[in-house]
This record gives structure tokens, C-alpha cells and sequence, in this order.
């Protein structure tokens, strides 16, 4: 039988884990949000407001979860960093990158649903999506070597390459 000060005190520590849960809900969804979005291939600012989303995210669900004595989730958080630098830039991540986040990103899931008990409901799983046929940094490549040998050749000057390239940039 417990004593009286034992079970308030594991009320509370249940009550701390309930707070910690709800709160990892709340960072998880606005994760997954945003890593949702950054594979859609936003332009470029709103790329990097996401990037700077998903490291705010972690950051803030990976410090309360070190004040918890959460340490698994702690981990877990924090090891999804390292993963964030391969996306930020861009022009050279691929859908592998994106991949290779998600499969962090579910441990992190799962470190979270085990420390809470919670089950966490982030809608359906991601899948990454097609890759498309060219990539935008061959487009991009191949438009500037026309650029090139149109300027080497003394092609005419009204291209719409240098248009095309910026939008791409």
C-alpha cells in the first residue's frame, strides 16, 4: 500500500507526462507539417522559413523533453538535426534526403508515443513523391551550357534562357 505523499507525487509526476505529451503533439504535428510542405518544393524563402520551422520544432520538443528526464526522446530529437542540414539547401536535396528524414523523424515519433503512452495521430504516413523527370538543378545546368554556346556562337540576344534560369534559381 502507498502512502499518501507517494501517490501525490506520482499523480503528479503522471500529470507532468500527460503535460509533456500534449505538448510533443503539438511540436510533432507542426514537424510533420512542415517537412510535408518542404518536399512539395516551396520557393525559396518559404524553404527556408520551413527549415528554420522544423529546427524551432525539434529544439522546442527536445529541450522539455531533457527537463522531463525524458532522455530517449531527448535523443531521438536531437539526433533529427544532423538530418535537417542534408535538406536546407535546396538545390541539392533529393528525395532520398527527404526519406532519410521521415524514417528520423519516426523514431522520434515513436520515442515520443513510448515516454507518453499518448498515441499520437500525425494523419496519414508520408510517401515521398515522384520524382520528377528532370530535377531542377540538370534543367538548370543544361540552361546555363546553352547560355553558353549562345553566347559563344553570337546567337541572338533575345533568349529567354536567362528568364527561365531565374525562376528556376
Amino acid at each position: 500500500m502507498s502512502t499518501e505523499p507517494e501517490q501525490t507525487e506520482d499523480d503528479f509526476q503522471k500529470e507532468l507526462i500527460d503535460l509533456f505529451g500534449q505538448e510533443a503533439q503539438e511540436w510533432l504535428g507542426q514537424i510533420h507539417s512542415a517537412l510535408a510542405e518542404l518536399e512539395g518544393q516551396p520557393d525559396t524563402d518559404r524553404h527556408m522559413q520551413l527549415v528554420d520551422a522544423l529546427v524551432r520544432g525539434i529544439t522546442s520538443l527536445g529541450g522539455p523533453a531533457a527537463t522531463e528526464k525524458q532522455p530517449d526522446v531527448e535523443r531521438a530529437t536531437f539526433a533529427l538535426l544532423p538530418f535537417i542540414d542534408t535538406v536546407k539547401d535546396r538545390t541539392t536535396v533529393t528525395s532520398q534526403d527527404f526519406s532519410t528524414v521521415r524514417e528520423q523523424f519516426r523514431l522520434v515519433v515513436t520515442s515520443v508515443t513510448m515516454a507518453t503512452g499518448l498515441s499520437l495521430d500525425l494523419g496519414p504516413a508520408q510517401t515521398a513523391p515522384p520524382e520528377p523527370a528532370v530535377d531542377f538543378l540538370t534543367l538548370l545546368n543544361a540552361l546555363r551550357r546553352l547560355q553558353d554556346e549562345q553566347s559563344i556562337t553570337g546567337s541572338p540576344s533575345r533568349s529567354l534562357i536567362p528568364q527561365v534560369m531565374h525562376r528556376l534559381e
